[in-house]
């Protein structure tokens, strides 16, 4: 159930800013990329994530825009074991372009963090939290980009490749 609301709020979101960057004349961004933890390197382990942004973004001009970012536990899109530590995190923010070839771009957001081991003796256990996400987009050319992201809740470091709908 909770992937299902996932996809649907990923959905929503990317609609939403396909709409906004359409109607304000400026370009949406998506970035692939992939978080790791850089800082809970507990009982628990670390944890890793595939993370997915979409926003609009205008480079011509000091504008606002929306942008959405996803994660999923790295495990859940490819066959292998699932960490003992797992984070999705779902983030809505603002960007903003601060120079032509770097757009800016932060926001709130909720984290779930679900600790469990089949060979680890840890009581797992669920949580919710808030998160706090913010991060540059490195324009390169009129399509291409990199993305460089942080994210509080764990506290994580995402890198990430993007291209640019003209």
């Amino acid at each position: 159930m909770k992937k299902v609301l996932l996809i649907i709020a990923t959905l929503v979101a990317v609609n939403f800013c396909f709409a906004t960057a359409a109607k304000a004349s400026n370009t949406l961004a998506v970035s692939v990329g992939f978080n790791g933890t850089v800082s809970e390197p507990t009982l628990y382990g670390n944890a890793s994530s595939l993370n997915l942004w979409v926003g609009s973004i205008n480079t011509r001009g000091h504008k606002l825009g929306p942008y959405f970012n996803a994660a999923v536990p790295s495990h859940e899109l490819s066959n292998s074991e699932p960490d003992t530590n797992q984070f999705t995190r779902i983030n809505a923010g603002l960007t903003y372009a601060a120079a032509k070839q770097v757009t800016l771009f932060g926001g709130l957001g909720w984290s779930y963090q679900k600790v469990h081991s089949d060979t680890v003796a840890i009581e797992g256990f669920t949580r919710h939290r808030l998160n706090a996400n913010a991060g540059l987009l490195f324009h390169i050319d009129n399509n291409l980009g990199l993305s460089l992201s942080f994210d509080s809740t764990p506290q994580s470091i995402g890198f990430g490749a993007v291209y640019k709908f003209n």
